[in-house]
């Protein structure tokens, strides 16, 4: 019950100092397949048409990693339902990459 009520407070407080919390539902889920061969990591995912893709990288799970776009997988439009889409990413060394894939009705950046 503590719980509830100080998160219920916390809200009130947020909203009155000019911040707005807003839930935003998944356009569409999206499952994003990573595979490892060397140094060639290959990301697969499948788009829907008028939808825009953009993957991004960090160097390590940590909360404090910094998050960065993949250049050639930066705003790919899928054209038709189920559309498998392919993007390879070359890692230097024996490092560790961690994927996330967004996706949105509008290019990311223009």
């Amino acid at each position: 019950m503590r719980r509830w009520l100080a998160a219920g407070l916390l809200a009130v407080l947020a909203g009155a100092a000019g911040c707005v919390h807003e839930v935003v539902k998944p356009i569409r889920e999206s499952t994003l397949m990573v595979a490892r061969a060397g140094d060639t990591a290959t990301l697969e995912w499948l788009g829907q048409p008028g939808m825009y893709y953009s993957v991004m990288w960090a160097p390590s799970r940590s909360g404090t990693a910094k998050w960065s776009l993949l250049p050639q997988a930066t705003n790919l439009r899928g054209l038709r339902k189920d559309q498998p889409m392919k993007v390879e990413d070359r890692i230097p060394g024996n490092r560790e990459r961690v994927y996330r894939l967004i996706q949105d009705k509008k290019p990311l950046m223009p």
